[in-house]
């Protein structure tokens, strides 16, 4: 699937970038970002370049972290040689280095710090509606269609100039009356699922227990895939993609080298992690979850673990901790 938009930023900036890219996708701008964007299994490099091949627009998030960041002046490099536009979204008062000024000097600049952040989205949403690619192939529109009043009288459709003895010619109506009973035809099956679910059992949890009230089973769902791919990148060894799904008050408490010796010299101890089984995602608390897992290693060994799944201000999924709860 194309994307209108390509966000190229350094992982201390993730949830920047997500804060970013759900303002755009608000807006109907569809958008490419990392690690969402990348489907598991598949290799980093790789995936960025087709990423980058399939978006019509490049936006560099700029930060005193994407200064000194080498993959960023590559997927610069690379925006640049598919004479994509560039745009640099500055979200600290800095200016880029040499190898970044290279590709940055004559684009477009927008200041999205402190309190410019609205504006700065409102004026990039405007100039990629105006671009000539917008909007890209098979972008997914999300918005429903407004509400359309029925006409106050049925169209009639003036009689033939000359007899039709066998057929007659069929009433022409407009586009809109043909989609007025389409529309309110979907809107009817929506509500008579929604009154459905809520008249039957309350939705389940990935691990068949009922979700609180009013909670959707596809929340459990996004929160059970983050501690998957947390999970997933933080067992092969991916330590830098795991550290990054932490949430900034946790990387801030925590130091990034000691969290990777730990992990790492457990996973020697034990052969390696062969795989991890969910066994529940339950909600505490609104936006929170506590998933609970167990940790199988090559030599025989089990682990009960438990994660804390929160949403994170820029409205994504972050890992908050985690604990071994025994041993097997």
């Amino acid at each position: 699937m194309s994307r209108d938009v390509f966000i190229s930023y350094k992982t201390e900036d993730k949830e920047f970038a997500e804060r970013l890219c759900a303002a755009l996708e608000r807006e109907d701008i569809s958008c490419w970002l990392a690690p969402r964007d990348i489907p598991p299994g598949r290799e980093w490099a790789v995936a960025i370049v087709d990423g980058l091949q399939r978006s019509k627009n490049f936006v560099l998030l700029l930060s005193a972290h994407s200064v000194a960041a080498k993959q960023i002046a590559r997927e610069a490099e690379l925006a640049d040689k598919q004479n994509l536009p560039i745009f640099t979204f500055r979200i600290e008062d800095i200016q880029p280095p040499k190898e970044l000024l290279y590709f940055l000097g004559n684009v477009q600049w927008l200041d999205g710090f402190g309190e410019k952040f609205e504006s700065a989205v409102a004026s990039l949403a405007e100039v990629i509606r105006s671009g000539s690619s917008f909007p890209a192939p098979k972008t997914t529109i999300r918005h429903a269609p407004s509400p359309t009043n029925p006409p106050s009288t049925p169209p009639t459709t003036p009689p033939p100039t000359t007899p039709l003895p066998v057929v007659a010619a069929a009433p022409i109506a407009s586009k809109k009356t043909y989609l007025l009973p389409i529309v309110a035809g979907v809107v009817v099956l929506i509500g008579l699922g929604l009154w459905i679910g809520l008249r039957g059992a309350s939705p389940s949890a990935s691990d068949g227990t009922p979700a609180p009230l009013g909670q959707e089973v596809d929340t459990t769902q996004e929160a059970k895939a983050e501690a998957d791919r947390f999970l997933k990148e933080r067992d092969s060894g991916k330590y830098e993609e795991a550290w990054n799904e932490y949430t900034a008050g946790f990387r801030n408490k925590n130091d990034e080298a000691a969290w990777q010796s730990e992990a790492a010299k457990r996973n020697s101890e034990h052969g390696g992690v062969e795989d991890h089984e969910f066994r529940n995602c339950r909600s505490s608390k609104p936006d929170i979850y506590t998933c609970e897992y167990t940790l199988k290693f090559k030599d025989g060994s089990r682990f009960k673990n438990d994660l804390r799944v929160e949403k994170n201000t820029a409205g994504g999924w972050s890992i908050d901790n985690g604990k071994v709860i025994q041993e097997q």
